[in-house]
């Protein structure tokens, strides 16, 4: 999802349900502080509603998420005596606990599992379940075949938009490919339906809306149908729409980009580490330390923000850099020519370089550890398989390199997104190319890769070629939005550099003033506009349903931070067109 408000360009990525929001200016931070404060708020009512000294059960995949909205010295504050996780039982705590889960089977069995641990010891407790972002009708069944069903108080925390980093919000729905693809489960729509309704309950009603796809137009249906059964439900009129149009597209117009690799700082950093909700967890090996050490990468890390858009290759030498400017004004402090009142003025900016010299220490340990784990393959030899794929090169270097993968046992997810990608690309796998990486990935694998081979084939990412099937659909894309240009003068700060020369597809079906509304639809599916109001402004919403389901890809929001700053510092007016040459 991609939101500009005024001189905001907000983007928002839905499979994690993520969003990416590229900032010009400093009114970023009362923007995130009312985002957070609407989620605290609701949280604090919550907590009210238990009386006395009370313990939180988390679900882990919550606990990050926790640290952002509300941090261990607010719970304390509203009663809140022990925290503990969700997967560890046990029957120690206060007469009241409550359960912050999402609506998932697996955490209701866990919470049953608490609940069996205070009966074998006979404890008898005020239980309470907080549901995020809201109970179904599945937890309740559960709840009431175990005997719970109005023994239990139920709570909902609407938590939508998750302020993470000064210009990226997120749903934080880490299922939502797997559920609407695979599992055929649309409950994760009605959440993006309603994230985007409570946002104009805070910036207006948005007032042109274009649905690219089956399930954005389900989406804005949904909207409607909220809209007509919720009559408490009210949008400001009087703030001249400051965002303008809503672009919501489905995951599949763009299968592509999510099984590129990323090159840029941020983006290898999740591949090797993995970052989750605003922080990435670095094992006890990386940084010397008995435990992990689990590290917020945001804006408010002084190093992380100058590195993170940078190619992996510049990074290095800027963090080289970093240490020699920091080693400079060490020395300046212990120059004994100061006077007193710089002494004093380098006192000042002592604890500041205290926490830039500790962060470069952590990104230096990790780029370490980076290119430990990169060497072990062939990462040159993979970019440029990659980059033949996407040109739509089916050579035998190709299917060679493929085969040596599997055969070295590369993990995997590694050997999944490699022949998806081949398999996307192509329209498809040759049947016999099909079955011979099946057999090799499942006897490489073992037997369990069968389930994977049937979800990856369900879900679109994995299919055998048919007379069916579209086979030019990728290269005529290609084409007709110039994905992939002939010439190119690329540096490591180009976009073409951050993912093997890919382009972010829904930015350049925008940006290609020369498509009409048809063709448009022709390359990338169905193509829906709804209107409210004929008014435009400057800014507009571009929604991902869903996004990759694995995590937010980095590099891609590195080119729409990119695209955005551009196109709010040109001189001229730059106008981009959308559907009926609609302006955003």
């Amino acid at each position: 999802t991609c939101i500009g408000l005024g001189r905001f360009f907000f983007a928002a990525y839905f499979g994690l349900l993520n969003a990416v929001m590229a900032v010009e200016g400093e009114a970023e931070n009362e923007f995130l502080q009312l985002m957070k404060q609407y989620a605290r708020y609701e949280f604090e009512d919550i907590l009210k509603e238990v009386e006395g000294t009370k313990d939180l059960v988390i679900q882990p995949e919550l606990m990050s998420i926790m640290d952002h909205v509300t941090p261990p010295k607010f719970l304390r504050s509203k009663g809140v005596d022990r925290m503990f996780r969700l997967d560890c039982p046990t029957d120690e705590g206060n007469h009241n606990r409550l359960f912050l889960i999402k609506p998932e089977m697996a955490s209701i069995h866990h919470l049953l599992l608490f609940i069996e641990e205070d009966r074998k010891s006979n404890a008898r407790r005020n239980n309470a379940i907080i549901y995020v972002p809201r109970m179904i009708y599945t937890c309740e069944h559960i709840l009431e075949q175990n005997g719970l069903h109005g023994l239990v108080r139920v709570f909902e925390w609407h938590l939508d938009l998750l302020p993470l980093d000064e210009d990226f919000l997120s749903l934080e729905v880490t299922s939502a490919f797997r559920s609407l693809y695979v599992d055929q489960d649309l409950c994760c729509l009605h959440t993006v339906a309603s994230s985007i309704l409570n946002f104009q309950r805070l910036y207006g009603v948005i007032p042109t809306v274009h649905a690219i796809g089956g399930l954005s137009t389900l989406v804005y249906q949904l909207m409607n149908n909220v809209k007509e059964v919720d009559l408490s439900y009210e949008a400001p009129t009087d703030t001249d729409h400051r965002v303008s149009e809503l672009i919501l597209f489905d995951r599949t117009t763009d299968l592509v980009s999510p099984l590129c690799s990323q090159l840029t700082y941020e983006g290898i950093l999740d591949d090797v580490f993995g970052i989750k909700s605003g922080f990435v967890e670095l094992p006890s090996s990386v940084t010397d330390r008995t435990k992990p050490v689990k590290v917020m990468v945001n804006f408010t890390d002084p190093v992380f923000r100058l590195i993170r858009s940078q190619h992996f290759s510049v990074a290095n030498s800027m963090l080289s850099h970093i240490a020699r400017e920091l080693d400079a004004k060490y020395k300046e402090g212990k120059d004994r020519s100061q006077s007193v009142a710089q002494i004093k003025e380098f006192v000042k900016r002592m604890p500041e370089l205290k926490t830039k010299h500790n962060s470069l220490s952590v990104h230096v340990k990790a780029c370490e550890s980076i290119v430990d784990i990169k060497n072990v393959g062939d990462i040159q030899k993979q970019l440029q398989i990659e980059r033949a794929l996407i040109e739509n090169y089916d050579g035998k270097e190709v299917t060679e390199f493929i085969d040596e993968c599997i055969h070295r046992q590369m993990t995997s997810s590694f050997l999944f997104r490699l022949v998806s990608l081949m398999s996307c690309t192509f329209g498809g796998l040759k049947s016999k190319n099909y079955q011979r990486y099946k057999q090799l990935i499942i006897q490489a694998g073992g037997h369990k890769h069968l389930t994977s081979f049937y979800n990856l084939k369900k879900c679109g990412l994995l299919q055998e070629h048919s007379p069916a099937s579209k086979g030019g659909h990728f290269k005529a894309m290609c084409k007709k939005l110039n994905l992939i240009p002939k010439k190119c003068k690329y540096g490591a700060a180009d976009r073409y550099f951050v993912c093997v020369w890919w382009y972010l597809q829904a930015f350049e079906l925008c940006n290609n003033q020369h498509l009409t509304a048809e063709e448009r639809t022709t390359v990338v599916g169905r193509h829906q506009t709804y209107r409210v109001s004929t008014r435009l402004e400057h800014a507009s919403i571009i929604h991902f349903i869903p996004e990759e389901g694995y995590g937010v890809f980095y590099w891609r929001l590195f080119v729409v931070r990119g695209q955005c700053l551009a196109l709010y510092r040109a001189k001229d007016e730059h106008s981009l067109h959308c559907g009926n040459n609609q302006h955003y």
